[in-house]
């Protein structure tokens, strides 16, 4: 069963979380108590002890900043951003990255796009924009299809 990321609410993400550092602390007891000792590496109670504390540590710290960054709303939402200029951020030929009101976004043209060329969303396809020049299109080399 395949469980996608946009379906998981805070509540999901806490038992998800649990669930994956139980597994994790049994992973390790596992792994230093019965299956190390079989090639001859000895690891005192106090290191599991240790080493279970510092992975048990790390996941509190990344449960607590994904809860977090599931809590927050997105800063802009693809749609909002049609009819938006940007920037371009690497070379788009056909496909790069634009800055738009502030955010990095995949973007794809059918026009090769320097960096810092100021660009047009015209439209989304999923999460990526489709961005054309912005102002005078005559200025720039339109694309060959292959």
């Amino acid at each position: 069963m395949c469980i996608k990321a946009s379906h998981f609410s805070p509540a999901g993400y806490s038992v998800y979380a649990l669930i994956g550092t139980v597994i994790e602390q049994a992973a390790l007891f596992i792994i230093i108590r019965l299956w190390l000792p079989q090639v001859g590496i000895h690891i005192p109670l106090w290191g599991l002890v240790l080493i279970m504390a510092a992975f048990l540590a790390y996941s509190i710290f990344t449960y607590i900043k994904g809860r977090g960054a599931m809590r927050k709303s997105p800063l802009v939402a693809p749609e909002v951003v049609i009819g938006s200029k940007g920037r371009v951020a690497t070379a788009i030929d056909p496909r790069g990255y634009v800055r738009v009101k502030g955010e990095l976004w995949k973007a794809q043209s059918g026009y090769r796009l320097q960096p810092d060329d100021e660009v047009v969303v015209v439209a989304v396809k999923g999460i990526q924009l489709v961005v054309v020049p912005a102002g005078g299109e005559n200025n720039r080399e339109k694309q060959t299809e292959d």
